[in-house]
């Protein structure tokens, strides 16, 4: 049987301005928030195709957010991969940069491996190839363990993030959640997080003390 296409593309970002482009305005949401972005197909790479579900970023994601990633995880299920992937992205990407890497890592997946699992991305505030490799965007010296600003350099942004990434991993708890519940055989789902890269960690890798494109591996 043919596998099932998703219903939709799927992006979770902590910027405050998706759309920026300088590192004047590239800097974390507060208090966890995050957009929750769509694209009406699955792994598109058309950055216009995508817009935000809700008129403002929240920590909680929106109902009609929920609905459309259960189905997706309903169809991951009938396609027979009860899986879902989260691909966070490196140092020197931005907000349209994310799209097209979980784009061409989900279609890949699907056309290279044959995995039908679903695939979404998690952007934090990186900022563009130019900015992100001055020194001094990356973190004042001396450098401190944990990080000890939420913004202003990609340190701080990473740091600012992770309020955010933890929202996400408890939507998907409940997504996941509430698909065990409308499915007959409760297939388990595995979670599975990848950074650029395509290194592997698990749900509660230490972020707050990763480098970006340095997830824990297993």
């Amino acid at each position: 049987m043919e596998p099932q296409s998703f219903g939709n593309s799927y992006i979770l970002t902590t910027r405050n301005q998706p759309a920026a482009t300088t590192k004047s305005q590239t800097f974390p949401l507060p208090n966890g928030a995050l957009w929750w972005y769509t694209a009406p197909n699955q792994y598109d790479p058309e950055v216009t195709a995508y817009t935000p579900v809700g008129s403002q970023p929240g920590p909680s994601p929106p109902q009609s957010f929920l609905t459309m990633i259960e189905s997706d995880l309903q169809i991951a299920i009938a396609n027979g991969f009860p899986q879902l992937t989260v691909v966070i992205h490196g140092l020197a990407n931005l907000f349209a940069d994310s799209i097209s890497e979980q784009a061409t890592l989900g279609g890949g997946l699907q056309q290279y491996a044959q995995y039908h699992g679903l695939v979404i991305s998690f952007d934090w505030p990186s900022y563009d190839e130019i900015e992100s490799f001055l020194p001094s965007n990356y973190a004042p010296l001396p450098y401190r363990f944990p990080p000890s600003t939420t913004s202003g350099t990609i340190r701080g942004n990473v740091n600012g993030s992770v309020q955010a990434f933890g929202t996400m991993v408890a939507m998907l708890a409940i997504a996941s959640a509430e698909t065990r519940r409308g499915d007959q055989h409760h297939l388990p789902f595995r979670g599975d997080l990848h950074d650029d890269a395509g290194h592997a960690c698990a749900a509660q890798c230490p972020a707050a003390h990763s480098e970006p494109g340095t997830a824990r591996r297993r």
